[in-house]
């Protein structure tokens, strides 16, 4: 896995050019996506929210459903982004909130490197590894407002 943060890191730091980053601060960001982990025979629901206090911090809130269990989770969201070019954004952070459903009740606490793919000016990809208690993947696409 750290093989693979490493691969994209570096392929992305090879395009990197700043001149024309996509987020400065006081944009804010949507996102809706599917999280896919080890665990679960279904995906996760998530959305999120984020506004950048810099050009390079952004803060939010995340919220989601695990759609095998029907358990719900919501929290804080927070990310660094490091490497910026007119098309793409890389980043690392976390989450942390709390987990509730029928038969399960717990704090949730993620790490994730992740990044956005620009197609169109207020448009994106979205991507994020990650891991909690397995690895994860989500796939979704953001909205920049």
């Amino acid at each position: 896995m750290r093989k693979k943060i490493f691969l994209l890191a570096t392929l992305v730091a090879l395009f990197v050019n700043t001149a024309n980053a996509q987020f400065k601060k006081g944009n804010s960001v949507a996102t809706a996506g599917l999280v896919s982990n080890l665990t679960a025979s279904l995906p996760v629901l998530e959305g999120s929210y984020e506004r950048f206090l810099t050009d390079q911090v952004s803060v939010g809130g995340v919220v989601g459903t695990h759609l095998n269990t029907f358990a719900l989770y919501g929290g804080a969201k927070g990310s660094f982004h490091f490497l910026k070019t007119d098309k793409y954004d890389v980043y690392i952070g976390g989450k942390f909130g709390y987990l509730l459903g029928k038969s399960i009740s717990s704090l949730l606490y993620t790490g994730h490197i992740g990044g956005y793919y620009f197609f169109k000016e207020n448009m994106a990809i979205n991507t994020e590894l990650g891991y909690n208690y397995a690895p994860e993947l989500k796939l979704g696409i953001t909205f920049k407002l």
